[in-house]
């Protein structure tokens, strides 16, 4: 690969700079950013190509990438990617961000807002569809054989949310009695966005999120986002690429907005710094986003639980694969995306993201004590509460946790 190189000086530091790896501030430790890239190019060896993502308190964020798109074009920072089921922390942060707006209330029942359709229960809460506590049948993973064939035989149909929540069967349980992963979830609340918001949920997105935020390369094909238009990461199946099926039209209008956003990994780093950061959402928002359900799941996002720490996350796969994270212990944020079908890219996140805790210099550890404590309002020690369990889901006070250390609001109990 071509390097183009640019040598800056600062406080006598020399920076290199190439096609495959930069820094948004001058004073990013050199030393971490070729660790960085030295992991991200060993583990690159597994994949076709990587863009990579991680952006540190009182650093500034390093930006990298790994192999090659179609015809053996080198990846670029400025590629899109589907970013697959992180686009579920648009739709909650958008649900979150209307709310904050008073336009709709998280404990809503649905039917406040949606008319009737078929195996859908209007009692559903907002936060049970995106805690995946609803209960409603997933249209991608189990879908019937019939629905998989249509969408296999006909990739340039134009699949619209109705026809997706078409092809659903009957619930696995009642509201709030249980947990259970659901792409249909995530389609509902994209629909309750739209009615409680007035407008498409594309629009939404661009005029909450997108345009305030500066995610200049985030776009929404499925709602009517070129993004054919702008350099894109070609999408491979093992060691060939596919037959273009990120191109048909059936390939983002089937997955909707539980999957069908395109991006960055510099914008999906931004997305998140500026979701748990302090001004996107209001304090009662932020609070509802960091509680953790017994499940491990939040509001559109994972939890991993760990010493001292909750790191909040989600992974996907539609085609491509993806990550973005953030660790509420040291303020950190990675992303990562692969153009590569079948193979997760969880594993180089947490290299990625432990190698930068490692390595964070002492100044730098501070700042981002201070900042998460700003930010989350914990103590050094980042303490979690434990909500008593009850009995049964579907009782006041489910249990969870949260990496805030105020009194926590109980999760709300179905009318």
């Amino acid at each position: 690969m071509t390097k183009r190189i640019t040598v800056l000086f600062l406080a006598l530091t020399v920076f290199v700079y190439t096609a495959k790896t930069q820094v948004t501030d001058p004073s990013f430790d050199p030393a971490l950013a070729q660790t960085l890239q030295a992991l991200t190019d060993n583990a690159g060896k597994s994949y076709k190509g990587l863009s990579v993502a991680v952006d540190i308190p009182g650093q500034g964020r390093w930006i990298g990438t790994y192999g090659v798109s179609k015809g053996g074009a080198a990846i670029k920072a400025d590629m899109r990617f589907c970013i697959a089921s992180c686009s579920k922390t648009f739709v909650a942060g958008l649900c979150l961000k209307l709310q904050d707006e008073g336009l709709l209330h998280l404990d809503d029942s649905i039917g406040t807002y949606l008319p009737y359709m078929k195996h859908v229960n209007p009692g559903i809460t907002v936060r049970q569809l995106l805690s995946h506590q609803s209960g409603l049948f997933d249209f991608y993973n189990d879908a019937s054989y019939r629905t998989l064939k249509t969408y296999n035989n006909n990739p340039d149909s134009l699949w619209t949310p109705k026809a997706v929540l078409a092809t659903i069967g009957a619930p696995h349980f009642q509201p709030g009695q249980g947990y259970r992963y659901s792409n249909t979830n995530f389609l509902v609340a994209a629909l309750v966005c739209e009615a409680a918001g007035g407008d498409s949920f594309r629009n939404l997105l661009h005029q909450y999120i997108i345009e305030p935020l500066g995610l200049s390369k985030t776009a929404y094909p499925a709602g009517g986002d070129q993004i054919f238009d702008a350099p894109w990461a070609k999408l491979f199946d093992s060691s060939s690429p596919r037959s273009a099926p990120e191109r048909d039209e059936a390939f983002s209008s089937f997955i909707q907005a539980a999957g069908g956003i395109w991006s960055t990994a510099d914008d999906l780093a931004t997305w998140f710094r500026q979701l748990f950061g302090n001004d996107f959402l209001s304090p009662y928002a932020q609070e509802q986003l960091r509680q953790v359900t017994r499940f491990n799941y939040s509001l559109g996002m994972r939890a991993n639980i760990v010493e001292g720490g909750i790191r909040h996350y989600h992974s996907g796969a539609w085609g491509y694969r993806s990550i973005v994270l953030y660790d509420a212990n040291s303020g950190i944020v990675v992303s990562v995306l692969s153009n590569l079908r079948g193979k997760s890219v969880n594993g180089l996140a947490n290299q990625l993201l432990e190698a930068a805790v490692n390595m964070m210099p002492r100044k730098a550890v501070e700042i981002a004590a201070i900042e998460v404590k700003k930010t989350v309002a914990v103590n050094s020690q980042t303490a979690m509460y434990y909500a008593q369990q009850p009995a049964q889901l579907g009782q006041a006070q489910p249990s969870y946790l949260t990496d805030k250390t105020s009194q926590a609001r109980p999760m709300y109990t179905p009318r």
